[in-house]
């Protein structure tokens, strides 16, 4: 397998996509039965429908920065591209908001690979790639919640680093600040989200005054403790 590597290396080596020197050790270390098939299925010739499994740092890096004009377009910056642990950090920035976060790189080639191949990405848009992004700036997305339950009348009367509670004529509302953040990643770019906050805080545990204290007391002692 390997001489058979080699040979096709130094008849291909200028083609694009063709399996070069740098990925010929990974791939013999990868040992995937199924993969392998696919590469002689394809004459030895990385695709469109494989591209996402091929993680060797030089390619990933390669792959990841030949998108990256395509994605700027988008309002979307590569900022990071990570072999060990297979995740691109991302910069997100449409009207004059920005947040970063980052997604695992298999699901970015999976839905910008096209680019590369001059074929269409039907998955490519601002909000699909944000929707699948962990985000990691979650001040910015906070603060605009608060303004936004700000407008409604609701009033965060206790925060720590992974939940908070608002408050409006004595209902309390426990949200937790990662679920939060992901609900309203998308809407934070938008201009209109009155109907995608009401929605929201329905969802929520609502707390009357005796389960607010309560709730408030344990997670004092626990500060203590």
């Amino acid at each position: 397998m390997e001489k058979g590597i080699i040979k096709f290396i130094e008849d291909n080596k200028d083609k694009p996509f063709a399996v070069t020197g740098d990925l010929q050790n990974w791939l013999l270390r990868y040992q995937s039965e199924d993969f392998m098939n696919e590469l002689q299925e394809n004459n030895g010739f990385i695709t469109l429908n494989n591209i996402h499994k091929v993680h060797e740092p030089e390619f990933m890096q390669h792959s990841s920065q030949n998108v990256s004009d395509e994605l700027k377009n988008y309002g979307i910056k590569l900022r990071q591209v990570s072999s060990d642990t297979k995740r691109v950090d991302l910069e997100f920035q449409k009207n004059k908001k920005t947040l970063v976060g980052h997604l695992p790189y298999f699901v970015l080639m999976k839905d910008t690979a096209g680019i590369l191949f001059n074929l269409p990405t039907p998955n490519l848009s601002f909000n699909h790639i944000v929707e699948k992004t962990t985000i990691t700036s979650t001040i910015p997305l906070m603060n605009w919640i608060k303004i936004q339950l700000d407008s409604f009348g609701y009033k965060v009367v206790f925060e720590n680093e992974t939940e908070f509670v608002f408050s409006k004529s004595k209902n309390y509302y426990l949200a937790v600040i990662k679920n939060t953040v992901d609900t309203h990643k998308v809407d934070f770019f938008g201009n209109n989200s009155n109907n995608q906050i009401n929605t929201w805080i329905k969802s929520l545990k609502r707390m009357n005054q005796k389960e607010y204290n309560i709730y408030r007391e344990l997670k004092r002692e626990l500060q203590i403790r």
